[in-house]
């Protein structure tokens, strides 16, 4: 049980003691990670991950489609997590996007022989109105693991909407991780914000930069707030950057992020590092992508 109460502490030191699930706000994009996890609205990073981020983007996405596979070490010197996961999203006409995704992580210390993990999956829908305007919706199931026969699962959706202003600036709000635990309890919520996000790119030549602005109200009263910025040269390599600040027991806490991307003929590397803070710092991720 002594093994329990340390992943429980631990847990404790990064995100609000009443929320369940904090796992759906990781993010799972290394492009994103990069940036401090900004990059609702980015237009560099593909939206492969769309079910773990803003659906709306995926009927604003270049190309038909985007698939992506990533892997992270989360919190290494305290939580000690893997993290697998894998996202796909297509927009076969126009207007109309979808996407899929699951995520599994594991890693814990042993607890009678049983190794405590966690997982989600989910679907999103997204439709755009004109060339300026597009909704989306996902649905996701999660279970946290904690013992062979303790566990807890949840239901919950994330509603977003985003707004193309000109050329290059990009906005979106809604609502993120809204739901509830399926088992009984009075003492657990899910890590449930009002999103905000806004970005501008600019480019020039074979030069582009991005700059990036993220929010979220915790319904909980904790709050974070992200900025990131990207330098891309002939759409090829990128240079990301990103710092955030939040309340004390926000689902993702304060931290500096850097990340390094590459794309040629659709297929993207990225890989991404957290540091400055003493619970999730030294957090890596690495994925994989192809956009088509």
């Amino acid at each position: 049980m002594s093994a329990l109460f340390l992943c429980v502490a631990a847990a404790a030191q990064v995100v609000p003691r009443n929320e369940a699930h904090p796992f759906l706000r990781w993010s799972r994009d290394p492009g994103i990670s990069g940036m401090a996890g900004t990059g609702l609205t980015s237009m560099t990073v593909a939206p492969a991950f769309a079910v773990f981020s803003n659906p709306a983007a995926i009927a604003m996405m270049d190309g038909l489609g985007s698939v992506k596979a990533s892997y992270s070490l989360y919190a290494p010197s305290v939580l000690k997590t893997s993290n697998i996961a894998v996202g796909a999203a297509f927009r076969p006409v126009k207007r109309f996007g979808f996407a899929v995704g699951y995520v599994h992580q594991l890693g814990y210390e042993k607890i009678d022989g049983f190794a405590p993990y966690d997982f989600a999956v989910g679907g999103a829908l997204s439709v755009g109105i004109g060339d300026h305007f597009a909704f989306g919706v996902n649905a996701k199931y999660s279970k946290a693991c904690f013992m062979k026969d303790f566990s807890s699962s949840a239901f919950s959706v994330d509603i977003l909407a985003q707004v193309r202003f000109w050329e290059g600036f990009n906005a979106a709000v809604g609502v993120r991780s809204v739901g509830k635990i399926l088992e009984d309890s009075d003492t657990s919520d899910l890590p449930s914000s009002l999103a905000v996000a806004l970005s501008y790119r600019y480019v020039t030549g074979i030069h582009s930069i991005e700059a990036l602005l993220d929010g979220d109200w915790f319904f909980s009263n904790n709050w974070g707030v992200s900025a990131g910025f990207s330098y891309g040269i002939n759409d090829m390599g990128f240079v990301r950057v990103g710092y955030r600040y939040a309340s004390k027991y926000a689902a993702v806490p304060s931290h500096i992020a850097v990340g390094l991307g590459g794309k040629y003929k659709g297929v993207s590397l990225d890989v991404s590092f957290l540091t400055l803070n003493k619970t999730i710092g030294n957090t890596f991720q690495l994925g994989l992508g192809y956009s088509f």
